[in-house]
């Protein structure tokens, strides 16, 4: 069972790797039950990730039921969640950091929570500046951001080369734009 404070220390630590700061993974203890813990983020964001999907135009066409929209979003939601602890499970174990994985995945979980800030705080701001412009540049720059805070997260955890850590940041994008291109299928929305 998590605790409040296990929440709140390591959002703490997430935070603070966030700012490029080492020392934020002395929050997690790399554990086993830590990482099945750090699941619950997930749980903590999905009413954020709701509202993300909600803000602004969703570009579904008309006759896309409720229904199907739930299912559609349930399901890449909690797919979204295991593809990547899966298959960074076998891209560790290649880079002989085995050992290191539990921390890794746990600190990027955790992580979610403030990318998940960042882009609610953009879509927020999207809004009230429109689609293009200043907008798009908001984007672009907390993709950017968000790459460079899983780059760290890799870097740091795994103890690996700098190089090295652009592994595991292009594995998750590469997972991620995968399972939104089958998203967007399965609701007829164009790519």
């Amino acid at each position: 069972m998590i605790t409040a404070e296990e929440v709140t220390r390591s959002i703490y630590g997430a935070w603070r790797l966030a700012r490029l700061d080492a020392n934020g993974m002395r929050s997690f203890d790399g554990t086993e039950g830590a990482f099945w813990r750090s699941f619950f983020a997930a749980v903590l964001l999905l009413p954020a990730y709701v509202l993300l999907n909600s803000i602004g135009e969703t570009g579904l066409p008309g006759e896309v039921g409720l229904g199907r929209l739930f299912a559609v979003e349930a399901i890449a939601y909690v797919i979204g969640w295991t593809a990547f602890p899966l298959a960074a499970f076998y891209a560790v174990a290649l880079m002989d950091r085995g050992e290191r994985y539990f921390a890794y995945i746990t600190a990027y979980n955790w992580a979610q929570i403030i990318e998940m800030g960042l882009f609610l705080i953009v879509a927020l701001a999207g809004v009230s500046l429109g689609a293009d412009g200043p907008s798009l540049t908001l984007r672009y720059l907390a993709f950017g951001a968000v790459l460079v805070y899983e780059w760290f997260i890799a870097r740091t955890a795994l103890n690996i080369s700098t190089a090295l850590a652009v592994g595991p940041v292009v594995l998750g994008l590469i997972i991620t734009i995968f399972l939104q291109t089958i998203a967007r299928g399965l609701l007829h929305v164009p790519a």
